[in-house]
């Protein structure tokens, strides 16, 4: 079963090598990772392969916390990273979406760096349902203006970061 994979991109003006440490580095992380208005209050990472990203974000409007975390498979500083993203507890454990129950339990998410050649970098996002039943990738696949949405405000708040710190 193949389903539609979600992909966003965007071109930022920082050296490749800036943009990975921001990705990859928990202290910077917490300043920025997550959808527009959901804080992070939680952020632990540890990079290597097998390694995990955990992370918890407050919802807004006092609806509770998030938590997720990404598993790597693939490191390849500081082009790809490669991980198994799901939705979280406090202790690890993979749970399932807490507004979405059809949403699959592990999606693969893939983003890479590229350098541009005037010194700026791309980074594109690629992520797609991984193992999904049919339910689930269907879910996915309608989830795409959500992502489209959560994404771009993760842009947002990393570009208002990435300033911050040139």
């Amino acid at each position: 079963m193949t389903g539609s994979a979600f992909v966003i991109s965007r071109i930022v003006d920082a050296p490749r090598e800036l943009v990975w440490r921001l990705h990859t580095q928990a202290d910077h992380l917490k300043n920025w990772m997550g959808p527009k208005g959901f804080p992070m209050t939680h952020c632990t990472m540890d990079l290597r392969v097998g390694g995990v990203f955990h992370y918890c974000l407050q919802i807004p409007g006092g609806g509770g916390d998030m938590w997720g975390k990404w598993t790597f498979r693939r490191i390849e500083a500081p082009h790809l990273l490669e991980c198994i993203v799901s939705f979280s507890d406090a202790d690890q454990g993979v749970t399932r979406h807490p507004m979405g129950p059809d949403w699959p339990l592990q999606t693969l998410g893939i983003t890479t760096f590229e350098e541009t050649p005037d010194g700026k970098t791309r980074i594109t996002v690629n992520w797609s349902a991984y193992e999904p039943t049919p339910a689930e990738q269907a879910c996915f696949d309608g989830g795409h203006d959500s992502m489209e949405q959560g994404w771009g405000g993760t842009f947002e708040q990393f570009l208002d970061y990435l300033a911050r710190v040139k």
